[in-house]
């Protein structure tokens, strides 16, 4: 039998197999090609959402809310859609809701590029500037999900991967600097145990609530003040807080004009602010026993040297701070008149002839009330105000406020008002005769920065009575005990760095009461007058004598 002969070739059924692995291949690569589309696209988005993350984040510094349109029902419905709603309305009142909704934004892509200058925006937006949300409109779906909001990514960031998820551990450095009237915050040497690729920042001033967010490592703040920042990635990652003092620093501008030409906001290590007025200089040295902090009494002082001392208040009511009003501690009630009278009641009062010949004028009357409301703006806008550091002293007949002068006695009670206004505060301020409600803010500040009862007596006190021995500042006997005699200004103990609002002399200021026998009204004691602090008596407006004197205030403009 002939042998057939064997052929070279492939057989149907290893042809069939071949035709089903190579089905199988490609469909392998176009899923694998359409996943890649797919998730290029999706990167695409999550970067869009970056960058409108990072403008919204920058109209929310400059508080720049007036974008796109008031946003229509239908847009309103986007905001109920359940992965949006169960970020932004998470546990809030419907009262929050309904002003979360109220501050919503509708952005086109074309208002985006022609108003925030992202041309590469392909989108439409809702935007709460307040809040810092962003709200893609159509959203992105991706892995059977719609991706609305940046908050939705892992761990609210955009697309981020890292290890060592459970770690909080580590630390980082604030380097700030000032660039106009801002400051530039850094975020440096992140020391971490574990690999993250994008953090994030969060700050806010300590004495706020509301945490803001930088998705960059720099960034930028307006106000002044101890901030808490810190270091996150989503949720998992929480690096620990630092507090930082962004601002500028009382320790960095003593003893020197802090500005020529306008006030200057400054912060003490406690990041307490004061307000320098324009021109004037802060003195720490041995007089003013160094001091550099709100509580110890910060002394400014004029370009004729004439010396101050900031008393830190609010208008307000307040639990926490030092409220700029009157205070009544013990006043002298006889010859049928009592010795208080809020100045800002004076409106409607009538000034006898008596009053006018011994100069309380109406137009002096007048000016005292608008001065006790041009006080209360003053604080309002600045935060405090500066109180005479000693008695107005007299220098060859010129009103001073300085150490080592003889007070300026032997005047009435109009004279102390014009010589106290004639100071002057310079481009930046105002000088005033002490009101009632400045004398009685200023003794709460000294007691409350130590100087315990200080308005009610006069123990323990190394003050200017008659029953009283004075020591000077090495401990040595300057007045004896029930010797009456003024002594010159600075001679006693300094409370915050105030001189003599007990002792020495009494002191004239703008609380009257006209149409009175007894019209004006004095505070303190003096060397012969054994009175506190607190302590309100009424003489006539006549009275002229060498236990009256002046306390002027100074008040920003």
């Amino acid at each position: 039998m002939k042998k057939i002969k064997q052929e070279n070739g492939v057989t149907l059924v290893i042809l069939v197999v071949m035709i089903i692995i190579l089905l199988i291949l490609a469909s392998v690569g176009v899923t694998s090609w359409n996943q890649t589309i797919e998730y290029s696209a999706f990167n695409e988005f999550t970067a869009e959402l970056q960058v409108m993350q990072s403008k919204v984040n920058e109209l929310n510094q400059n508080k720049n809310t007036d974008i796109g349109t008031e946003i229509s029902e239908n847009q309103k419905n986007i905001l109920d859609i359940a992965e949006i709603r169960n970020i932004i309305f998470k546990n809030k009142t419907d009262e929050e809701i309904t002003k979360i909704k109220n501050g919503f934004r509708y952005c086109s892509k074309e208002w985006i590029k022609q108003n925030l200058e992202l041309d590469s925006i392909k989108r439409d937006y809702l935007i709460n500037v307040e809040k810092r949300y962003v709200i893609s409109c159509t959203g992105f779906e991706y892995k059977n999900k719609t991706y609305y909001m940046s908050e939705q990514l892992e761990n609210g960031q955009y697309n981020v991967e890292y290890n060592n998820k459970n770690s909080s551990t580590g630390s980082f450095e604030v380097i700030t600097q000032k660039e106009e009237n801002r400051w530039k915050v850094e975020i440096s040497n992140i020391q971490y145990d574990g690999y993250v690729n994008n953090w994030q920042v969060k700050y806010k001033l300590s004495t706020n609530d509301f945490w803001q967010t930088s998705n960059e490592l720099t960034f930028y703040v307006t106000e002044q003040g101890y901030y808490d920042i810190k270091v996150v990635h989503g949720d998992k990652i929480e690096l620990e807080t630092n507090k930082t003092l962004i601002g500028d620093l009382i320790a960095d501008n003593v003893n020197k004009v802090v500005n020529e030409k306008k006030n200057a906001e400054l912060l003490d290590e406690n990041g307490n602010k004061i307000v320098v007025p324009a021109g004037f200089k802060i003195v720490s040295d041995d007089t003013t026993n160094n001091a550099q902090t709100v509580e110890q009494g910060i002394v400014v002082e004029d370009e004729k040297e004439n010396q101050y001392v900031w008393i830190p208040c609010t208008t307000e009511e307040s639990e926490t701070k030092l409220q700029y009003k009157r205070t009544e501690w013990e006043v002298e009630d006889d010859n049928g008149t009592r010795a208080s009278k809020d100045e800002l009641t004076l409106e409607n009062s009538i000034c006898s002839d008596d009053d006018i010949a011994n100069g309380l004028t109406t137009e002096r009357k007048k000016e005292i009330v608008e001065q006790v409301k041009k006080e209360k703006l003053s604080i309002s806008k600045y935060g405090g105000y500066y109180i005479g550091r000693y008695e107005v002293g007299n220098k060859d007949n010129t009103a001073v406020i300085k150490a080592e002068q003889e007070p300026y006695t032997d005047i009435v009670w109009y004279q102390a008002y014009e010589l106290a206004k004639g100071i002057g505060g310079g481009k930046g301020a105002t000088t005033y005769l002490c009101s009632s409600y400045a004398w009685d803010t200023a003794i709460n500040f000294i007691q409350n920065t130590g100087t315990e009862n200080y308005a009610t007596t006069r123990d323990g006190f190394n003050e200017n009575w008659l029953d009283k021995e004075v020591k000077d500042s090495s401990g040595k006997i300057i007045k004896e005990l029930n010797t009456s005699r003024i002594l010159k200004t600075g001679n006693t103990t300094m409370k915050c760095n105030i001189f003599d609002m007990g002792g020495n002399a009494c002191e004239f200021t703008t609380e009257i009461t006209p149409s009175t026998s007894d019209a004006e009204i004095l505070r303190g004691g003096g060397f012969y007058n054994p009175f506190a602090s607190g302590y309100r008596f009424d003489t006539g407006l006549e009275y002229k004598g060498n236990e009256g004197t002046a306390r002027a205030t100074l008040f920003l403009k």
